[in-house]
């Protein structure tokens, strides 16, 4: 479906406000988590202050940072639609998420690290365009270019589906999120309802976005836009590199963690088509696991962990069975 047919019968774009108007009840939710990334700040909200459409609220949420974030964000409340929020203590990365989504007073939530960027002013109208016309989509994304060392580097490729846009119905997506994370976070918008269905699970410390557009997919469309209009930064201090590169067993068994999850969700919603799907790709991922911990691979499980891994969270023996 193209974004042409997504529009037929809508004699307008969305509404616009100019700053200051409608932040009672925005339209949408921009929250931007920040934690020793004061350096990027001010670039990211800016590119969200620059889109043409203008009824939303900006949250920073500050996890205590030791660097000058409260100073950057302070300097950007000049615009009545930026809030700064500091919290009284560290939260740790997901409970400071689920705290700036649960402040959030808009229909539409989207959630960015400070560390990321809009590349395209268009991008927060195109989505809402497609939103407002379909309601049974329940998030929208694009494909991503990163950005090492400040320039514009290239596509991310695990991020792209294609040169056209298009919805994503009947768990078509949810299949795509079965076989591995496809959906770069920083470039997507979802419907505050979709929350509702889940927030972060404390549990999956980085495969928590992964397991949440899996959620939303089992109960909405799905829809993608083509073009690139999202920047995702590449730095030292990011996150993701942390996670692979100091904790790469935590790395690994987080994304079995989260197929596990992702399997019992699916059965307690009746799914039971994409209950085996999850559950047979976990069982590749374990042997992949197991084949990589024999070769010496760093960041690998062998099999007794494997093991270990099922004693904990399965509950029943067909659980246990449909991984070792």
């Amino acid at each position: 479906v193209s974004t042409s047919e997504w529009t037929t019968g809508m004699d307008e774009r969305p509404k616009t406000a100019s700053p200051g108007i409608g932040l009672r009840n925005p339209t949408a939710s921009f929250v931007v988590p920040c934690y020793r990334l004061a350096d990027f700040l001010a670039d990211c909200v800016q590119s969200i202050l620059r889109q043409t459409y203008e009824d939303f609220e900006v949250i920073i949420m500050d996890d205590c940072s030791p660097d000058q974030t409260g100073s950057v964000a302070r300097a950007l409340e000049v615009d009545s639609r930026v809030r700064y929020i500091r919290n009284e203590n560290n939260l740790g990365h997901l409970r400071n998420f689920n705290k700036g989504i649960s402040l959030a007073r808009g229909q539409y939530i989207w959630l960015i690290s400070a560390d990321d960027r809009l590349r395209s002013r268009e991008v927060l109208s195109r989505y809402l365009q497609a939103m407002e016309s379909a309601p049974t989509i329940g998030f929208a994304f694009c494909p991503v270019i990163s950005i090492r060392d400040g320039k514009e580097s290239e596509l991310v490729p695990w991020s792209y589906h294609g040169d056209q846009d298009i919805i994503f119905n009947e768990h078509k997506f949810l299949r795509r999120l079965i076989k591995g994370n496809c959906v770069a976070a920083p470039a997507v918008l979802a419907r505050k309802e979709c929350y509702g269905k889940s927030l972060f699970p404390l549990d999956l410390t980085n495969t928590g976005d992964w397991f949440l557009w899996a959620v939303f997919s089992m109960h909405y469309d799905v829809a993608y836009f083509a073009e690139p209009m999202v920047n995702y930064r590449w730095h030292d201090n990011q996150m993701t590199n942390w996670f692979v590169n100091e904790q790469p067993l935590l790395h690994a068994e987080n994304n079995l963690l989260c197929l596990w999850h992702m399997m019992k969700y699916a059965q307690r919603t009746g799914l039971v088509s994409a209950a085996k799907e999850c559950a047979e790709s976990l069982a590749r991922s374990a042997a992949h696991y197991i084949v990589a911990a024999e070769d010496g691979r760093r960041g690998s499980l062998d099999y007794s962990t494997i093991r270990s891994f099922v004693g904990r969270y399965g509950t029943d023996e067909t659980d246990r069975k449909s991984v070792v």
